[in-house]
């Protein structure tokens, strides 16, 4: 079985309409792995991960459907690719990554108020 993994990012009203949770929804039905997030910009981005044909099917969802409330203007994919074995266990929702601009100086200074280790790797990884 051929996999694939490609990147999206979705514009339009696609924040505050449960976006994610729908995208989600719909990769674990088709099942499929990644990841998906809210971007400053207010688009969405992600990962998804899986056979060639679900990974079309989900790509036509992300276009074309998505959340029941949401206005999807555009899609855009990039980085497609085939891959020898997912990378991803399962399909989550991110809430920050240290490694994007969403990962703010708020954000850390919220870790700080922990006196724990725990509690500042759990803020990292979005648990907060």
């Amino acid at each position: 079985m051929a996999l694939v993994s490609v990147d999206y990012k979705v514009f339009g009203l696609v924040q505050g309409v449960f976006f994610r949770k729908f995208t989600r929804e719909a990769a674990n039905k088709y099942g499929l792995v990644g990841w998906v997030r809210n971007e400053r910009d207010d688009t969405v981005t992600g990962v998804v991960q899986g056979p060639v044909d679900k990974v079309t099917v989900m790509k036509t969802w992300l276009e074309k459907e998505g959340s029941p409330r949401c206005k999807i203007t555009k899609c855009e994919f990039s980085n497609e690719r085939r891959i020898e074995r997912l990378e991803f266990a399962k399909f989550t929702i991110q809430k920050h990554c240290v490694h994007s601009e969403a990962f703010t100086m708020h954000h850390f200074s919220k870790c700080f108020q922990f006196e724990k280790l725990a509690a500042i790797q759990a803020c990292v990884e979005g648990v907060h």
